[in-house]
């Protein structure tokens, strides 16, 4: 009876170690090496876009108001965030010195803008 009390602390002790392995195997681990105290803060991906659609909005609507044919140039690429505000020189495309610049603003999440021109002097002076 006293061999059977003794194995069965045994292997209850060995379940415990087995457990404690497991746990120590599987807790958080923070990249570092340290633990970690918790779930970290959720970095939410900066959602980015092309310009390239734009870029043609402006030269459409510039091109058919004037008469002449206009390039607008705008970043590569800019967040697609509602309230992101960019810049794009406009100019004729048989002189390239700018003429105005058109003032972009994202409208909706889904890539939706508004733009307004201004001045290139009056933009060269902010």
């Amino acid at each position: 009876m006293k061999r059977a009390v003794n194995l069965l602390v045994v292997l209850g002790l060995l379940a415990v170690l087995a457990a404690g392995a497991v746990w120590w195997l599987l807790r958080d681990k923070d990249p570092e090496g340290g633990d970690a105290a918790g779930p970290g803060p959720t970095k939410s991906p900066v959602l980015t876009m092309g310009t390239k659609g734009v870029e043609k909005s402006i030269t459409d609507r510039l091109t058919a108001r004037t008469g002449r044919d206009v390039v607008a140039e705008c970043p590569d690429r800019v967040e697609q965030t509602v309230g992101t505000k960019f810049r794009c020189e406009v100019y004729f495309a048989d002189d390239e010195d700018v003429t105005t610049i058109a003032v972009v603003k994202m409208t909706g999440g889904g890539g939706q803008f508004s733009w307004t021109t201004e001045a290139a002097e009056t933009a060269d002076e902010k």
